[in-house]
């Protein structure tokens, strides 16, 4: 035997529509100790990260660290400066660890090389290692090669600063010779300075 079922009530429907869903501003006003336990909590955990983390304008670690090596090697080829420097200086290269990528660059003029290491990498270390090796190579260069740049560089290694310098009247060959041979040197000799360009 079928019994009917009961209807819902009309009333009961739109008193349970009525009841407001409760969100987090009304979580949070109605649990009052829950709430300054958690702002207390974001205080000090604020009050930590800006004793400890340094204040920097690129921080470290978004980029690999990397070494460039400049090789001025002037009335040659890019074949031969590709050849007899930029490839034995490769394949010293390949006995090392922690190497991520090595590019380089040749033309008639220079080879330019780019080495990437392991972000967890010592870079001092690294520089050490891959000067080493390059006067390993030095032996195949040809023998118009005699000087060898190199320089490091990171994510927050941006430049601090660009000036000029004008020389009244012009000063001919001397003005490369001042700006190479004792302005650079100066201005590299300062704390903190890792690296002087001239263009």
């Amino acid at each position: 035997m079928n019994t009917p079922q009961k209807e819902p009530d009309a009333t009961q429907s739109t008193e349970l529509a009525e009841i407001p869903k409760r969100g987090l501003i009304s979580l949070l006003v109605g649990r009052p100790v829950g709430t300054l336990v958690l702002f207390v909590t974001l205080i000090v955990l604020g009050l930590i990260a800006y004793r400890d983390i340094p204040l920097q304008l690129m921080p470290s670690g978004f980029a690999s660290p990397s070494l460039n090596v400049y090789i001025p090697h002037s009335d040659s080829s890019a074949v031969e400066n590709e050849e007899k420097v930029a490839r034995p200086i490769e394949e010293q290269l390949r006995t090392l660890s922690g190497i991520d990528e090595v590019t380089s660059r040749s033309n008639s003029s220079r080879v330019y090389m780019r080495i990437r290491f392991d972000p967890h990498l010592d870079l001092d270390l690294a520089k050490a290692e891959v000067r080493d090796r390059i006067e390993r190579a030095r032996p195949q260069f040809p023998a118009g090669v005699d000087r060898i740049s190199m320089w490091s560089e990171d994510a927050d290694q941006v430049p601090l600063a660009f000036m000029g310098i004008l020389f009244e009247g012009g000063l001919g060959g001397e003005t490369d010779y001042l700006l190479e041979k004792i302005v650079t040197p100066r201005l590299e000799s300062t704390h903190g300075v890792s690296k002087v360009g001239i263009w």
